[in-house]
């Protein structure tokens, strides 16, 4: 006998317990009557982790890559229909957010976001331009390190930082290719949610896409459009032997503006950043796309000027 699936649409992600579980609203089980059934008292539903993880005294990865509006499948664990396991999440092609007072969404309205093609991560095509032939590899990140590794040779992560795991380099990699000219309305989100100004048409945005990417993962930034505003946040890792996903923060000379971006890769005297504003590839201008570029920590138009890794204190919730 086949076993009794539900699915069911996240609506909170924020565990008093910080184990992983999510909220979810069951189809079939739960009504959508917001008044009803709020939000609040919907069940904790266990998250099932991979084999890869061993789940036990903090050692493992952390189930945190849900958000509020994802598609879940997950077994009931009781006759009553009050303990759950999300076995998995499920895709498709939620393009509009329906209301605040409907049951099955995103209660904070941001998800899913409006002018993207489908819930499947855009790496997933074979190139971060949908359309594009590009082979898959175009888009692998080379010589990454693993967040806790145990290499003899990786430097020792200051106390304090929030999250070995670097939740939040997902996030970034999976905007890669959003265009401000394609794609506004995304751009928009960052500038709404992560902080941001729109001056004579120019947009500054690279501080706000830090800030967005942290937000997803309930990281507090900076909530300022100004690349500089990172030289005072989270805990500073020096600017040699950089760790994977950390801020770099570089300042143009002679100006009190900058560019932000997470890290890639140390590669002794440049830097592999993801980041936002950082080029289009045009002759015309040379911001305006999420892209993955080197950059000299020292040139004469940018200096890199430090590195910060968030602290435990700036987790939401804290």
């Amino acid at each position: 006998m086949l076993p009794n699936f539900f699915v069911g649409v996240v609506e909170d992600v924020n565990d008093p317990l910080k184990l992983g579980r999510v909220r979810v609203r069951y189809l079939k089980i739960h009504t959508d009557n917001l008044v009803k059934l709020p939000t609040s008292m919907l069940p904790w539903s266990d998250v099932l982790s991979s084999i890869n993880s061993a789940s036990i005294s903090g050692v493992g990865t952390a189930p945190v890559g849900m958000v509020q509006g994802t598609m879940v499948a997950s077994l009931p664990l009781d006759d009553g229909y009050q303990q759950f396991l999300v076995l998995g999440t499920l895709p498709g092609n939620r393009s509009v957010y329906i209301n605040s007072s409907y049951g099955f969404n995103d209660p904070d309205g941001n998800y899913p976001i409006s002018g993207i093609n489908g819930d499947i991560n855009i790496l997933a095509g074979g190139s971060a331009n949908t359309g594009s032939t590009n082979t898959k590899t175009a888009n692998t990140i080379p010589s990454s390190t693993i967040p806790g590794s145990t290499d003899p040779t990786a430097t020792t992560t200051p106390s304090g930082v929030a999250d070995t795991e670097t939740t939040w380099m997902p996030v970034a990699v999976s905007q890669l290719g959003i265009n401000q000219t394609a794609n506004p309305d995304i751009v928009q989100q960052y500038l709404t949610i992560g902080g941001g100004i729109t001056t004579g048409g120019i947009v500054a945005w690279c501080a706000s896409f830090a800030n967005w990417c942290l937000s997803q993962v309930n990281i507090k930034g900076t909530r300022s459009a100004s690349a500089r505003s990172f030289l005072n946040y989270g805990v500073s890792v020096g600017t040699d032997n950089v760790p994977y996903g950390a801020i770099a923060v570089f300042g143009v000379p002679n100006s009190g503006s900058g560019h932000v971006g997470f890290v890639i890769k140390d590669n002794g005297t440049t830097l592999t950043i993801i980041g936002g504003n950082q080029t289009d590839h045009s002759a015309s201008r040379s911001g305006g796309i999420v892209s993955q570029t080197n950059f000299p920590k020292n040139s004469s138009t940018l200096q890199l000027l430090d590195c910060r890794m968030p602290t435990t204190d700036l987790s939401i919730g804290n």
